[in-house]
């Protein structure tokens, strides 16, 4: 995947012999749509010292998400806009390559349990934003 991200403007996806996804690299790699694509583009996600549960249960004190975002280089965005929708979050890890002339980004959060996950409005700096929720966990220390 790296050299894709190095060498290549676009990319196609193949699944059976049928083309399932294709664009920019860095659209792709920023925000994949086809199940396939999200699975060979799954970034590592690093060890939560705390098992990660789908399902919430009492002693459950905080959601985990990961936030991938994209922006292109002659913008600049400031990665508190994001994170001020989450009061109290711990940032677990963040991540940031350079595809042509973008900024593609991840960081995974951890933030207090609360009723719904907060909406975010995409700032106008982004040129791609997904949200995921992973599931719960019990401490982050």
């Amino acid at each position: 995947m790296q050299v894709i991200k190095q060498i290549c403007d676009e990319v196609v996806v193949i699944d059976a012999g049928e083309i399932i996804e294709q664009g920019q690299v860095w659209q792709v790699f920023s925000s994949p749509q086809h199940q396939i694509t999200q699975e060979l583009l799954q970034r590592h996600t690093p060890q939560f010292h705390t098992t990660l549960s789908t399902s919430r249960l009492a002693q459950h004190r905080y959601h985990a998400l990961s936030i991938q975002y994209a922006h292109t280089k002659k913008q600049l965005f400031d990665i508190q806009t994001l994170l001020r929708a989450f009061p109290s979050a711990f940032l677990l890890h963040s991540q940031v390559d350079q595809i042509q002339q973008h900024h593609v980004g991840q960081l995974l959060i951890a933030y207090p349990i609360q009723p719904s996950t907060p909406q975010i409005t995409q700032p106008h700096s982004l040129c791609s934003l997904q949200i995921k929720e992973h599931g719960y966990v019990e401490s982050i220390i």
